[in-house]
């Protein structure tokens, strides 16, 4: 007789067998990546087919929130993960909600061994941490006192606005922003 764990792991074996690499469909800061959605319409059928299915829950840990993906199977079998901690860059639904899709999105790939298709390891496999609050409000106001050219400054960046500069670039956005300012006294001065 099949114990219960067993069953799950020949299931899950079933499944991997079915499956191929999560499409990267939906664009980002200069890459493309496999959405939530994409993840799901790749693998209910399999899931189905094969007995399983997954819950998603957020749990509390001494000093964070994780996630939790549970993989069960028909007979009984289950398997959980240790949990992906909620990363907010914003403290409002807004934050709360984008964290709660990227750890569903990471933690049903992990948990079920799904690749993406062309998986270069861009950043790990995570967005990249875009700027505060705060600093999207310094440097807006920063940019507006100078008259930049914002166009040309986002396109510079890499990016389509203040909110979606990334935290690696912001000292190259403000060195830019002081640059512009130092040309201009330059030019009253001269």
């Amino acid at each position: 007789m099949i114990d219960k764990k067993n069953a799950l792991f020949m299931a899950l074996s079933k499944f991997q067998g079915e499956i191929v690499g999560a499409k990267k469909k939906t664009e980002g800061f200069n890459y493309k990546y496999s959405d939530l959605q994409t993840v799901w319409e790749m693998i209910r059928k399999p899931l189905s087919s094969n007995g399983l299915f997954v819950h998603q829950a957020v749990h509390d840990r001494p000093g964070e929130k994780v996630l939790v993906t549970t993989i069960y199977h028909k007979d009984g079998g289950s398997i959980h993960d240790g949990g992906i901690p909620l990363l907010l860059n914003k403290r409002d639904m807004q934050g709360i909600g984008s964290a709660i899709t990227y750890a569903r999105r990471y933690g049903l790939m992990a948990g079920l061994g799904i690749a993406a298709e062309d998986d270069d390891g861009v950043g790990a496999g995570f967005a990249p941490e875009f700027i505060s609050q705060k600093e999207v409000i310094f440097i807006k106001e920063y940019a507006k006192n100078l008259k930049t050219n914002l166009q040309k400054y986002f396109e510079l960046l890499g990016c389509k606005n203040f909110e979606s500069i990334p935290k690696s670039q912001y000292e190259k956005a403000l060195n830019m922003l002081k640059q512009k300012e130092q040309n201009l006294k330059g030019k009253s001065n001269g």
